[in-house]
């Protein structure tokens, strides 16, 4: 009998010892996995509500919960203050009810420093396209100068005699 087959039954013999066992133990860790999230409960989508009104949403799933300022950004700057931006757990997420969640809004200094942001890309971004403009324009000078000048350095016009 070759090395080849010899181990093939080796293996074959030992997964049939093993596996049972770990079929069985695969199944008690899925089934407690199953039964620790039967109480799980999905959070609920409160993006884009009224601060207060998202409190109440929560307090009635029955989550802890704080609310945080979020940051400056120019994604914000077209949002309404006070009003759900983003919230931690993701929406959707089957957590255990004792999960806490963080609920971030902005207030009108957020709001307006968002649209200052924006603002402020906005004009980077035209300060850019007119650099941009600017050096294909010196490019393009450039060129038909070059091409003049190569135009009069030979005299297309000469004809031989």
């Amino acid at each position: 009998m070759s090395k080849k087959k010899m181990l093939g039954k080796l293996t074959k013999n030992a997964l049939n010892a093993i596996a049972p066992d770990f079929v069985d133990s695969t199944a008690n860790i899925v089934s407690n996995e199953l039964e620790k999230r039967k109480d799980y409960i999905k959070i609920p989508n409160v993006v884009s509500l009224p601060v207060d009104e998202a409190s109440s949403i929560l307090e009635s799933y029955g989550f802890k919960f704080s609310k945080a300022l979020i940051d400056p950004d120019s994604k914000y700057a077209e949002r309404r203050p006070l009003t759900v931006l983003k919230i931690s757990p993701n929406v959707g997420w089957a957590v255990d009810p004792k999960t806490f969640v963080k609920v971030f809004y902005a207030d009108e200094a957020v709001i307006t420093k968002s649209k200052e942001l924006k603002n402020a890309i906005a004009l980077k971004k035209e300060q850019q396209k007119k650099k941009q403009q600017e050096k294909l324009h010196n490019l393009t000078d450039s060129t038909v100068n070059q091409t003049k000048k190569m135009i009069s350095k030979f005299d297309f016009h000469k004809h031989k005699e």
